[in-house]
């Protein structure tokens, strides 16, 4: 149909039916309380000579109309919905002359397509339709999908405006869908394309592993091609198509396009939901700053404000006065920086050569003081005066910890503003001091693996398939999460036993797991027996590897034994906020800083935070989909190398465009992954599914029971997930930095827990297995 400009009626629907039935020559942008967001853009998008398909729409009245005849309730409606006789006949008046023409027809809701919900795939869509007696049933299956279960758990409230879009189907080459902006990234100057051969059903239904492209400019860069359907000239070309859609429409665009005799189509088009914010993660402070180490691996999203000024200041300081006490030196704040709402921390290495050298005379001073104590920091000395900091753990700190966390959680209940402070205060050094006294029990655990992994490489390679890590699994009881767990440092999550959960019986290590490690253990022997030397070196590391294994998940499990007090006594201050009307809730506390806490309620200077609070908690939320780097500013080469270590334990190669992280556990699994950010979705993880989590502490674990195999944001080798999943006997890949982005909810993926790496590009053999 050729467009010659304005909007007239369809030759073929008298005026009396352009209320039920319209062409989408005739509909503009802001027609959408009769067209649906759909449909409205599309017809201004023809109108305006983008490549849509021709078509025309069944309108909202028309929707109501049915409704009126079909009784009163959902359940009613979606029983005896019909197209009434009015309707019936515009159809057959708009399909004159094209009655032998195949259709798609698709839903166009009043509440669809619009920037805040897309509700993207969850109404009818029937394609291959022919016919007025077809097309009358597709109409009428479009407009029950609107009262199924899908829709009302996505949006308890039912759509009552819905239009049905029928346009003619496009039988394409190729099909997908690009966004003008990368919705992972949020960077607005990358255009990401998927495509499939054929029909785009394939893509949209999952059963496809699509190709992927991003351009930048006038380049077209091909991240994978599994099904190869496009070139890098139709790339550039759909990239233009968005981004001309971007400019004309006000914002960055979601859309689905087709080929077809080597043409170009546009089929939907629809503003990016939940698109990150456009950030810069420069950083003008000298030094490497990372958020994969230490209080790091604890961290695995945003940090509210509370715990931003207040509890991790205090617990980092803590932290550094304890090293000072062992080791005679400690670092100048900051000691860790917040960029875009997220941690990145100090490295534990002088900023300058003169604080190089001022750190060594301390250290020295010390040395000589008390050598074994001190060997601790030096790493080819860790194990000399080990036992001094085990026999600190277990004899005088953990004991004075665990007394004082005690005392401390029968004396929230009653105490005024300025003690609830100060129990705070008390109970964050103790957290920050046994933290050190963990890191350096923890650290060992690493420094004893590392040679292990060596040892395993260069002489058991052929040896043992599943890598060192098989003989470090099955070595402790599983299962104990007690109600202290925490999903991660900042207090504003409940713990685990707010939650209704947490247990302090452990059941026995998996059998299977056991026997795994014993049979690699007779393997190497085996192996080994014709070299005393090795033999007797692989032992000595066996030996020391395992027992530091032990000792950190039992060390571990106890760092977090504060925080239920902790959380009870900021909620009590948030309690007495809303008592003097500066906070509407209670739970808004954790959005306030410290300095704004103090002064309301410790210098009776209260000030309205309400709004505050609650425009922190939006922003938190949207720093939440940000995709942040593991390291900012620059790493000097002596520290990459120490990172790097880790990296030599992977395994095998990796795939071109798998996403890498750090073999933590051995194995190889292919599933589907369940992106998991809070253990509240904990019921989301199928048995025998893929956890893809920011993160997981203790609090996590019940979910290893079903998982198949565990990919994490921040880690390490010796992180929680890490160890528990050896346990478990489960594959494992931590710190991949965006896997929680990268990963889709859903998508088919495996998992090589030796190789420290995640193929997305799996789906075929998956089907076909």
């Amino acid at each position: 149909m050729t467009i010659k400009g304005g909007r007239s009626a369809s030759p073929q629907v008298d005026e009396h039916m352009r209320t039920l039935v319209i062409d989408l020559t005739e509909i503009a942008r802001d027609d959408t309380s009769e067209a649906g967001g759909k449909a409205a853009t599309l017809g201004e998008l023809l109108q305006a000579g983008f490549p849509v398909p021709e078509g025309f729409l069944i309108t909202t009245t028309a929707f109501r109309l049915a409704l009126q005849l079909a009784g009163q309730g959902e359940a009613a409606a979606a029983r005896s919905i019909r197209l009434p006789d009015e309707v019936d006949e515009a159809i057959r008046g708009a399909l004159t002359g094209r009655e032998n023409l195949e259709w798609a027809v698709r839903s166009s809701a009043v509440a669809e397509d619009l920037e805040g919900a897309s509700y993207a795939g969850l109404y009818e869509t029937v394609l291959g339709v022919v016919g007025y007696q077809a097309i009358r049933e597709a109409v009428r299956a479009c407009w029950v999908s609107t009262f199924s279960e899908r829709v009302a758990v996505y949006d308890s409230e039912p759509a009552t405006a819905m239009a049905v879009l029928i346009q003619r189907l496009v039988r394409p080459t190729a099909a997908g869908v690009a966004f003008s902006a990368n919705p992972v990234t949020g960077v607005r100057d990358e255009v990401v394309i998927n495509s499939v051969r054929g029909m785009g059903d394939r893509l949209v239904s999952g059963t496809a592993d699509p190709d992927e492209w991003v351009v930048t400019g006038g380049h077209a860069r091909r991240v994978r091609d599994p099904e190869r359907s496009l070139t890098p000239e139709w790339a550039l070309t759909i990239a233009r198509l968005a981004r001309e859609l971007e400019e004309r429409l006000g914002a960055p665009q979601d859309i689905e396009w087709a080929i077809a005799d080597d043409e170009l189509f546009l089929l939907q088009a629809r503003p990016i939901t939940a698109l990150p914010d456009l950030v810069s993660w420069d950083f003008s402070m000298p030094g490497a700053w990372v958020r994969n180490f230490r209080l790091g691996e604890w961290i695995g999203e945003p940090m509210t404000p509370l715990f931003d000024t207040w509890l991790l200041p205090r617990i980092e300081q803590a932290f550094f006065d304890q090293y000072e006490e062992w080791f005679g030196f400690r670092l100048p704040p900051p000691h860790h920086v917040t960029v875009n709402g997220w941690y990145f921390g100090t490295l534990p290495m002088p900023r300058s050569p003169g604080m190089l050298m001022l750190t060594l005379a301390r250290m020295l001073a010390r040395l000589v003081r008390n050598p074994r104590r001190v060997s601790a920091a030096v790493p080819p000395l860790a194990g000399v005066g080990m036992d001094l900091f085990i026999r600190d753990w277990k004899e005088e700190l953990l004991p004075s910890y665990t007394a004082i966390v005690r005392q401390t959680e029968a004396e929230v209940a009653h105490a005024e503003p300025e003690e609830l402070v100060g129990l705070i205060e008390r109970l964050a050094e103790l957290a920050g001091r046994y933290y050190a006294s963990l890191t350096i029990v923890a650290g060992y655990g690493w420094k004893t693996e590392l040679p292990l992994a060596k040892f395993c490489r260069e002489h058991l390679d052929s040896v043992i398939d599943e890598g060192h890590q098989v003989l470090l699994a099955g070595l402790y009881p599983i299962g104990a999460t007690p109600p202290h767990a925490v999903q991660n440092l900042d207090w504003s999550r409940p713990t685990l036993g707010e939650l209704g959960g947490g247990d302090t019986l452990g059941s026995e290590s998996d059998s299977n797991v056991v026997a795994a490690r014993r049979h690699a253990e007779a393997q190497a022997r085996e192996a080994l027996r014709s070299s005393r030397r090795l033999l007797a070196r692989f032992e000595e590391l066996l030996v020391r590897a395992q027992e530091a294994a032990r000792m950190r998940e039992e060390h571990v499990s106890h760092f977090t034994l504060a925080w239920p007090a902790l959380r009870q006594a900021a909620l009590r201050l948030g309690e007495r906020l809303v008592e003097v009307e500066s906070l509407e809730d209670a739970e808004q506390v954790f959005y306030v800083t410290f300095d704004e806490l103090r002064s309301s309620v410790l210098e009776l200077e209260p000030a309205e935070m309400g709004s505050v609070a609650r425009g922190r908690s939006s922003q938190w939320k949207r720093q939440t989909r940000l995709s942040p780097p593991l390291v900012i500013g620059k790493m000097p080469s002596y520290l990459q190398k120490l990172f790097d270590q880790a990296e030599a334990a992977r395994g095998g190669e990796v795939p071109e465009g798998a996403i890498t992280g750090l073999p933590a556990s051995p194995g190889r699994v292919t599933g589907i992954a369940r992106v998991i950010r809070s253990i509240d979705d904990e019921g989301r993880l199928g048995a025998g599914e893929i956890l893809v989590a920011p993160l997981t502490t203790p609090a996590w674990t019940p979910m290893f029971r079903r998982a198949a195999a565990v990919v994490t944001d921040v880690g390490s080798v010796i992180s929680h997930a890490s160890l528990v999943a050896r346990e478990y006997g489960i594959p494992a890949v931590v710190g991949t930095g965006d896997g929680t982005s990268r990963i889709r909810d859903g998508e088919v993926v495996t998992v090589d827990g030796r190789g420290g790496f995640v193929d997305t590009r799996t789906l075929s053999a998956y089907i076909s297995s």
